[in-house]
């Protein structure tokens, strides 16, 4: 048993060693008072990190491990459904116009309109009015388009407008004597805008094959998550898109072929400017495949990437405390604070990070040290290996 106990020690400072190996180190500012905190990184430690952020890790300052979760920033939509009811539905010189009361305690701000036919191409104008006598003007027209044929399934049916205060509105549908309104769902909608760092880029455009190839490459490894692609004004195109990253490359015969990863895919059209989310995703460059088929290629006017901000949260106690981070010899972290996210509050008062450094001192030590040197450990593996077979051996015999 002592040996079996002598060989456990072993194995457990094996691991302990592993998990004492970070490249680098940065102070946190001083938290002067007991609460949650937000720690956001910057992109010169993220290009440090993995994809998974599961090789960083918060102490304080006696070396306790100090458990957080990693927030990512991203665009927050709320939505409201309100129930109303549409009344005096009727056509005027081909224009289609309904009403809606509003119960003085309600607010909306967004309308889906669906019809019952598939096919239209049309504009929504508004006007709120308080006695259903005076009405005003709310806001500019709005298109609605549906097109749905053997290629294409696309619709873009909601308006949207501004907070005000009227009891009545009333819509207009330019244009709609061959239109017959199914139902209308009405909403209350407020966005959070994230907070987000556009990422700087070479990009390069070739089409060949009737693909559209936008190739973009960004000046270090970059954190991202969405991408808006901008079109040159007056074109008319529904396209498929696929977005790619290149992760590695393979030597063959006829020299070296990248292998890309595919990340998103969906639909680009000119119905309006497209904003793409994708999983974000550590890369150094990114691919946006544009499908033409049989139409002349898209002139592109502009292609933006956006880097979202990356925190640490935790619940810290008054103290000082330091990140350590680029460890590939640990695992990602299992804390309980992962469970209660909903439950932290979404506004944290920020620290900063301080300089980096380099734990080359530390790194030294690791060579000097006899039990930390790579071929002392390779021994003692041998051995451990060597003594767990004779015990087992032994122990085989005797059954």
């Amino acid at each position: 048993m002592k040996r079996l106990f002598n060989i456990w020690f072993v194995l457990v400072l094996l691991s302990t060693v592993a998990k004492a190996q970070f490249r680098y180190e940065r102070k946190i500012s001083e938290v002067t008072s007991d609460d949650w905190y937000s720690v956001p990184l910057d992109e010169s430690i993220l290009t440090k990190l993995n994809s998974s952020f599961s090789d960083v890790r918060i102490y304080s300052s006696d070396g306790t491990e100090t458990p957080f979760l990693v927030r990512t920033s991203h665009d927050e939509t709320s939505l409201q459904e309100v129930s109303l009811e549409t009344y005096n539905i009727s056509k005027k010189e081909n224009d289609l116009y309904f009403t809606v009361k509003l119960a003085h305690q309600e607010a909306i701000n967004h309308a889906t309109l669906n019809f019952t036919e598939e096919n239209y191409d049309t504009y929504v104008t508004m006007e709120g009015s308080n006695n259903e006598k005076d009405w005003f003007a709310m806001d500019r027209k709005q298109r609605i388009i549906s097109v749905a044929d053997n290629h294409i399934r696309y619709t873009s049916n909601t308006i949207y407008w501004p907070p005000a205060h009227f009891v009545y509105l009333r819509f207009k549908v330019a244009a709609a004597q061959s239109l017959t309104l199914a139902s209308v769902n009405f909403s209350l909608t407020s966005k959070k805008a994230g907070v987000f760092r556009m990422v700087n880029h070479t990009i390069n455009s070739i089409t060949k094959n009737k693909i559209t190839e936008l190739k973009t490459v960004f000046n270090s490894i970059e954190y991202v998550s969405k991408l808006t692609i901008e079109a040159e004004p007056n074109q008319k195109y529904y396209r498929s898109y696929q977005i790619e990253t290149l992760t590695d490359s393979l030597k063959t015969e006829k020299g070296w072929q990248p292998n890309y990863t595919t990340l998103q895919s969906g639909v680009i059209s000119s119905f309006k400017q497209d904003t793409i989310l994708i999983e974000p995703i550590l890369c150094s460059n990114l691919q946006v495949l544009i499908f033409n088929e049989d139409n002349p290629p898209i002139n592109v006017k502009s292609l933006t990437t956006w880097s979202p901000e990356v925190s640490l949260v935790a619940n810290l106690k008054k103290g000082n405390y330091a990140i350590k981070y680029a460890n590939d010899k640990i695992g990602m972290a299992n804390y309980d604070v992962a469970h209660f996210e909903k439950e932290i509050p979404t506004n944290l008062p920020r620290l900063a990070v301080g300089e980096e450094t380099v734990l080359i001192a530390s790194e030294k030590h690791v060579e000097q040290a006899w039990f930390k040197n790579k071929n002392w450990l390779w021994a003692i593996m041998l051995g451990i290996v060597g003594l767990l077979g004779f015990f087992t051996v032994r122990m085989m015999r005797k059954v």
